[in-house]
């Protein structure tokens, strides 16, 4: 009987352990906004008179934009909380983790229900979008400095230019800028911009997106921005 008991118990014991952490994650995510809203079109002004309208996001930079910030991004399943929980790491954060943070921005506190939130906003990210659309959103909403939000809008910044007219190089040189936009601005570092270039055409090389002619061309290529 007492082992009966205590057997029981320990059941009791590990189905809550199961379903409260899950009564919790439907309890936040109930209080959250619609994580398809963050592919709503970007109203942040962009700092240079927008002269085209490119709704059409180029695969090279959805190729630099994954080198850059989540090279395991396509092969990645699950929900990407467990990742952030047993693997932190807040220098490489996963594309659903950056895509809630731009949605959550406004209202983020650095409290423990604001990164709770973040956490279950991120699930709700993977489950409700697929991968292009992450992308898309990161892409589109980012800061890339200078004022720039989206990268259609870094585009004219940097270069001057539509995202379709840009050179590989150019491309990569943008993709690079969501780490650090002041550090890796190329007009004031260019050295450091060069060099993160380089390091994301190695791991779009290394990954299959671009072919070795094409990543010795793009490293070649000199890097002026306005």
């Amino acid at each position: 009987m007492i082992l009966r008991a205590f057997l029981y118990l320990l059941g009791g014991l590990c189905a809550l352990l199961v379903i409260a952490p899950v009564a919790a994650w439907f309890w936040i995510a109930s209080d959250l906004p619609d994580p398809r809203a963050v592919l709503d079109p970007e109203t942040a002004p962009c700092p240079a008179p927008p002269a085209f309208v490119d709704a059409n996001i180029p695969p090279a930079i959805r190729a630099a934009l994954i080198a850059a910030e989540d090279p395991a991004f396509p092969k990645k399943r699950g929900l990407p909380s467990l990742n952030l929980l047993f693997g932190w790491d807040a220098h490489n954060l996963p594309l659903p983790a950056l895509a809630a943070r731009l949605q959550l921005a406004k209202t983020a506190q650095r409290t423990m229900r604001s990164q709770l939130n973040w956490l279950v906003q991120t699930d709700r990210m993977a489950l409700h979008l697929s991968k292009d659309e992450i992308e898309e959103a990161v892409l589109q909403h980012s800061s890339f400095g200078r004022g720039a939000y989206g990268f259609s809008c870094a585009a004219q910044v940097y270069f001057g230019k539509s995202p379709s007219a840009l050179s590989l190089s150019e491309t990569v040189a943008l993709a690079g800028l969501l780490k650090a936009p002041s550090f890796y601005d190329p007009g004031l570092h260019p050295n450091e911009a060069l060099s993160r270039r380089n390091t994301i055409i190695d791991g779009m090389q290394s990954a299959g997106a671009i072919s070795d002619a094409d990543a010795l061309a793009a490293k070649a290529e000199l890097l002026i921005a306005k």
